[in-house]
């Protein structure tokens, strides 16, 4: 009896081995990098042009080759590596082996006094099993043991492996410690990270509101404090803080949000508040600094100067402390190989991403953390008092610099200098590629449409635009042309003779207009409306200065009518004449037409060829049920050399109906 109930009370025996189950075939970067060429490819299906665009030669087909070539050799991968059986993590006599990854086949050795800690994290079914070594934190889901009762156990298996070695003991008593540092570290609230991530979300509701990314280049950027090279070197300082409130878009915002919500709340409990606003901030403005120096982009903005700030004082904090680190503070080297690689090659794989400032951010996050370090140590009055000096200090700058910025961004005079710098610097850009011309368009829109450019910027306007014009791609030809003629538009007033130049460009964009093969029809008409607009809004400057353009020596009184059956024009001379005509309505411009004016002898009845429809020409031009025809007051008269110049006969543009349409708002 007393036998028996020795052999009850004896402790369960501890396994010394534990099974994981073999891996299953798609997953990890495989089914990651699948599932999201399958999804992408999807999405782009869903639109017939998308579809289109994928199957088409050139990039799109070069995609669609260069994910399936990814996709074959994940898979070969896959075979390659994938375990053939069953994996083990097994308890030896000095050494606990176990797999490298629960995907691989390839295990590892790691020595009894090489463990940190080994830890179960939540429960049986989704748990981790945390291995904390000196190589790094190792993860071992539990659900994939083949018992996962055993593998609870297995942190006091090798509890009890440790202390059967020499030092043991006092190994375990500093696992205790650096667990209880890291319960403290987290009780701690990162309350300086939310309240950034709050100011970077105000900002770019901010710029949500004033539009400010709504164009190409998002020049809008520029008014709300973006940082450029051009600007600060005039001594606009205040942008290199306010450029890092900004970002480029949605996805631009989101991805930095949750890396500082990442590194931010992780860096914040280990520093304080006080020391990591002060690395937070001034590693913001030694990147924006070596951005602005290196002047490799036009403008920037983001706050990932910063964000590789924090990376910087993470490192500090590896070299420094790896030794006292808890689990959830360190890193493997695997990771910053693979994190340090990834960020500093991404610039010369996609020139938008700003480079110089993410290394001059990481450079000054290092040597900020360095400056600021604590450790363990217990701080001090006077380093903690130096540290919210530091931090009050800097917080107060950027609150300068935003308000400073607000008042700038008021001041069209100001916006429309910075532009002018802008453009100047934007003359002698290299352009590699068509993409590269875009800004130059822009920049040049902008202040050709604006009220308070400086008239001694036009002659530099007409070199911007007349280069984009030079580099574009021909499916934005028209759109550069119609900046480059309101360039000559505005040059008229003091130059008569650009008037003449603005209509010339203006119907070489009306030529170079997409087709329907490349916009859809709405958009197509909407471009051809706004370019016959245009050419309105030329031809009556034109004739009210010096009376309308006929190129044709025998073109004399030219009479244009909009009839139900289409347009009407006749010409006392000889031969057909192709004609451009001003529509008024109620003495304002409504639009213009083009037609084959014929000579007055012919029959008067015949309408022109290829004439538009009745229903357009009502809704473009006839009053609201009145008679069928409206007259049209001529500006121009000119034989096009096109041997079908003739042949067609189209509405341009409608009445100017649409008040808020930028094309109606400029001088």
């Amino acid at each position: 009896m007393h036998g028996d109930e020795t052999q009850d009370d004896a402790p369960t025996p501890v396994p010394t081995r534990f099974a994981i189950a073999r891996p299953p075939f798609f997953e990890g970067p495989l089914r990651m990098v699948a599932t999201s060429f399958v999804a992408l490819i999807v999405i782009l299906s869903l639109d017939a042009r998308g579809l289109e665009a994928l199957l088409a030669p050139g990039e799109g087909r070069s995609f669609v080759l260069g994910g399936l070539a990814l996709l074959v050799v994940l898979v070969v991968m896959r075979l390659v590596t994938r375990p053939r059986g069953d994996l083990t993590v097994e308890l030896g006599p000095s050494a606990l082996v176990l797999p490298r990854t629960v995907s691989s086949r390839r295990t590892v050795t790691v020595p009894y006094t090489e463990i940190r800690d080994l830890e179960v994290r939540g429960g049986p079914q989704g748990g981790l099993l945390l291995l904390d070594t000196l190589r790094g934190l190792r993860v071992l889901p539990l659900g994939r043991f083949r018992d996962v009762t055993a593998a609870l156990t297995l942190p006091r298996a090798l509890r009890d492996r440790l202390l059967a070695q020499p030092g043991g003991r006092a190994q375990l008593a500093q696992i205790v410690v650096r667990r209880e540092h890291a319960e403290a570290l987290a009780m701690r609230r990162a309350r300086v990270t939310i309240a950034v991530l709050a100011v970077l979300a105000l900002a770019f509701v901010l710029e949500l509101r004033t539009g400010a990314l709504e164009d190409a280049a998002a020049l809008g950027l520029l008014q709300l404090g973006a940082s450029a090279p051009a600007l600060v070197r005039e001594g606009a300082v205040w942008r290199l803080f306010t450029a890092n409130l900004l970002h480029g878009g949605f996805l631009h915002a989101i991805l930095n949000g949750f890396a500082l919500l990442s590194l931010g709340g992780l860096l914040e409990r280990w520093l304080g508040g006080a020391r990591f606003t002060f690395v937070l901030l001034v590693s913001c403005l030694g990147g924006a600094l070596a951005s602005a120096l290196s002047a490799q982009a036009l403008f920037s903005v983001g706050v990932s100067t910063g964000l590789f700030g924090l990376l910087g004082a993470l490192a500090f904090v590896h070299l420094r402390h790896r030794a006292v680190l808890p689990a959830g503070f360190r890193q493997s080297r695997t990771w910053w190989v693979v994190i340090l690689g990834l960020n500093f090659s991404l610039p010369l794989l996609v020139p938008v991403i700003d480079g110089m400032g993410h290394a001059g951010g990481f450079v000054t996050g290092f040597v900020a953390t360095a400056l600021v370090d604590r450790g363990l140590r217990p701080d001090t009055r006077g380093s903690a008092r130096l540290a919210r000096l530091l931090a009050f200090t800097l917080a107060g700058s950027f609150a300068v610099a935003v308000g400073i910025a607000l008042a700038h961004g008021t001041s069209a005079q100001a916006n429309a200098r910075d532009l002018v710098t802008i453009a100047r610097a934007l003359r002698t850009r290299p352009i590699t590629a068509p993409a590269d011309a875009e800004p130059l368009n822009v920049v040049a829109w902008t202040l050709a449409i604006g009220r308070d450019t400086p008239d001694a910027a036009w002659p530099l306007l007409r070199d911007l635009a007349d280069r984009a014009v030079a580099h574009a791609a021909p499916e934005t030809r028209s759109d550069y042309l119609d900046t480059r003629a309101t360039v000559s538009y505005r040059l008229g007033r003091t130059r008569p003779a650009e008037y003449d130049e603005a209509v010339r460009i203006e119907l070489q964009a009306l030529a170079a207009a997409p087709g329907a093969d490349v916009l859809p029809p709405e958009w197509r008409a909407r471009q051809q409306r706004a370019y016959g607009t245009q050419l309105a809004r030329f031809l009556d400057a034109r004739q009210a200065v010096a009376g309308p353009i006929a190129t044709a020596a025998d073109a004399r009184r030219v009479t244009v009518q909009l009839v139900r059956e289409g347009v009407r024009a006749r010409h006392e001379g000889e031969g057909e004449v192709l004609v451009h005509a001003v529509v008024l309505a109620g003495g304002a411009i409504a639009g213009v037409v083009e037609a084959c004016a014929v000579p007055a002898s012919a029959r008067a009845s015949a309408p022109t060829s290829a004439t538009p429809a009745a229903e357009e020409v009502d809704t473009a031009f006839a009053p609201a049920g009145t008679g069928s025809l409206l007259q049209a007051r001529v500006v121009v008269a000119r034989v096009d050399g096109r041997p079908d110049a003739c042949r067609v006969s189209r509405v341009l543009a409608s009445p100017f109906v649409a008040a808020d349409d930028d094309i109606l708002t400029y001088p």
